[in-house]
């Protein structure tokens, strides 16, 4: 996990399994837990493994009052309610993933997600578009690096990031063929208006282009494909 930085926050800590780990690369941890129980056992886990540069939280994180971090790392509570089931989970967080991203937004915008496996990234791709579009600090890119993360030779989560966090290599044509694959794997064959994608990406950014991608299908507009 490629998170290192002097203060990381995360929302929904558990028993603390990813705090721990992120004691070791961050100077301070905010690890925030509303269920009393869960919070009691990660006291007790720091206490087993020595780490001294926690500090628990207990709050609803939608409710957090007004707090400084570098990084937010997210694990939504109802991850693994989601694992098995032929759904995507992205679509099904109680609270909204939107509302989660909104309130982490408030904060930092180097944001990361832990998403089950089976989590249909074009579609978390545009609800974060849609979410960073409502934000100050959306930055008019909707780059998001993932990661997959793997056990026992099965792939269990998608390690999702957004902002200065993600890899700087990522260039503009990279941007562009995420779009063209999004388009080629909808069944809509080779999108034949690439000059107008690319157009709108470097004038508006990628949180316009999804935007109007979406508007157009919703419109029911055909989308003409090329042989």
């Amino acid at each position: 996990m490629r998170i290192k930085c002097a203060t990381v926050l995360d929302g929904y800590s558990g028993v603390g399994c990813t705090a721990i780990k992120l004691a070791n690369s961050c100077h301070t941890v905010l690890a925030n837990e509303k269920e009393q129980l869960k919070l009691e056992c990660l006291e007790a886990n720091e206490s087993v493994y020595g780490v001294e540069n926690i500090t628990n939280l207990n709050y609803d994180f939608l409710e957090m009052p007004e707090i400084k971090a570098d990084v937010v790392f997210l694990a939504p509570q109802c991850v693994r309610e989601f694992e098995e089931m032929e759904v995507d989970p992205a679509e099904h967080y109680s609270p909204p993933l939107s509302a989660i991203v909104e309130k982490a937004l408030t904060i930092t915008n180097n944001i990361v997600l832990l998403m089950p496996a089976t989590t249909n990234v074009e579609r978390l791709a545009a609800l974060m578009a849609e979410t960073l579009e409502k934000s100050p600090r959306g930055n008019g890119s909707c780059s998001l690096e993932i990661q997959k993360l793997y056990y026992m030779s099965s792939l269990k989560y998608l390690l999702v990031l957004y902002g200065p966090l993600v890899n700087k290599e990522i260039t503009l044509s990279d941007e562009l063929n995420f779009i063209y694959k999004m388009i080629r794997s909808s069944g809509q064959g080779n999108f034949d208006h690439k000059k107008l994608i690319k157009e709108i990406r470097e004038r508006h950014g990628m949180v316009a282009l999804l935007r109007f991608l979406q508007e157009y299908n919703e419109l029911g507009s055909p989308v003409k494909v090329a042989a």
